[in-house]
């Protein structure tokens, strides 16, 4: 019954541990992109922008302002998923050492009888 309720917290740790993984590797994937047309954006002549009549076409400037705002909030995501996996992966260990001393506890009990 102890057992069964210890494994069963275990896999919904591990099952959190996937989802969160899951979620950094978009946050990764979304910040190499960021990361990509900022460069882009850097690497053509910001000085030589060409006035535009379009109403609500924004400018390189403000572009790269954008998305390094939506960078700062990626990369803050990132991190937050990090430590949260950080603290899963640390609950799981305790778990699985439950497990060990739980398992100890029943092999001991068998021999005394």
């Amino acid at each position: 019954m102890v057992k069964e309720y210890i494994e069963e917290q275990k896999q919904k740790i591990e099952r959190n541990i996937e989802e969160k993984q899951e979620e950094l590797k978009k946050a990764q994937e979304t910040e190499k992109i960021i990361c990509g047309k900022l460069d882009k954006i850097r690497e053509s002549d910001l000085d030589f922008e060409i006035f535009s009549p379009r109403i609500g076409e924004i400018s390189l400037r403000e572009k790269i302002k954008l998305l390094e705002e939506e960078l700062k909030k990626t990369v803050t995501e990132r991190m937050v998923l990090e430590e949260s996996i950080s603290e899963l992966e640390k609950e799981k260990k305790n778990f699985e050492e439950m497990l060990k001393e739980l398992e100890k506890l029943i092999r001991n009990q068998r021999f005394k009888r």
